[in-house]
């Protein structure tokens, strides 16, 4: 059975975490192992835990689930690039005909903007 190592030996030897190679000092427990010299400490511990025993919490759902919307916020965007790229163009033609005021052509092209019927 296992023993936690909480005092200094008494002929100044020195133990170390068999896995990490912390100092006894530098680490919150070293717990012995089956040999005089095998030691592992509460930090290994936890990460063997934390292999052997993994969250299942749902990061590598929530990971998916957010790239699928930036993927899908990112398209939405390069649509409305077009559109304003489009709009642009269209500001411009309107604007070189002489009977057509600026006002009127940005007046008119919000309006069409509100009629169209909305994206999927």
């Amino acid at each position: 059975m296992a023993d936690d190592i909480d005092e200094k030996p008494r002929d100044g030897t020195v133990r170390y975490c068999s896995f990490c190679q912390k100092r006894q000092d530098d680490v919150e427990k070293l717990i012995a192992g089956p040999g005089p010299s095998l030691f592992v400490c509460n930090e290994c511990v936890d990460l063997l835990w934390d292999i052997c025993h993994p969250r299942d919490d749902g990061d590598e759902q929530k990971i998916s689930a957010d790239e699928t919307a930036l993927r899908d916020v990112y398209l939405r965007l390069v649509e409305l690039e077009t559109d304003v790229k489009s709009m642009l163009v269209r500001i411009e033609e309107r604007a070189q005909a002489p009977q057509a005021g600026r006002r009127q052509v940005i007046e008119q092209l919000v309006k069409e903007r509100r009629t169209r019927p909305p994206d999927p």
